[in-house]
């Protein structure tokens, strides 16, 4: 007995998966394939499946998978993005302790705040460029970073 493994727009389109017969890569084929078709079929004027040919993981998910697809790839993305964000503060911090640990600025923080020091002043470094709007702005302290980076190699 088959067991459907598709909902949402691949079932619309009456193709379901079988476990007996086909392999996830053909699974995953079969969804890319409906999730091309639903993008160039919203490139018409007369069709709304999508609003957009552009649509992203999440969107692909929720019209394959329905909304447990859409909820489990959500779930893995912003657990993802959480996980990035921490270990990107934890480098920030090794590098941070690495340029200014030896400093009396540094000392006197580490002192103060004790081990954490220096993922706090990593946070609060960063905290500021979630509220841009565009992030643009940053292009101009992205080639300050650049000018200091040439200018410690040259030394």
């Amino acid at each position: 007995m088959p067991l459907p493994l598709l909902s949402g727009l691949a079932a619309s389109q009456h193709h379901v998966c079988q476990c007996a017969g086909m392999t996830v890569l053909q699974c995953c084929s079969l969804v890319a394939q409906e999730t091309t078709n639903a993008a160039v079929k919203a490139q018409s004027p007369s069709s709304t499946i999508l609003g957009s040919a552009w649509i992203g993981y999440e969107a692909a998910a929720g019209y394959a998978f329905g909304h447990v697809g859409l909820a489990v790839v959500s779930g893995i993305m912003y657990a993802e993005l959480l996980g990035i964000c921490c270990v990107y503060v934890v480098l920030e911090a090794e590098t941070l302790s690495t340029l200014l640990g030896a400093s009396q600025f540094g000392k006197a923080l580490q002192a103060w705040l004790g081990p954490g020091a220096w993922v706090l002043l990593a946070s609060a470094l960063m905290a500021p460029t979630v509220l841009l709007p565009d992030l643009n702005a940053l292009s101009v302290l992205g080639a300050m970073g650049v000018c200091a980076a040439a200018t410690v190699a040259l030394t």
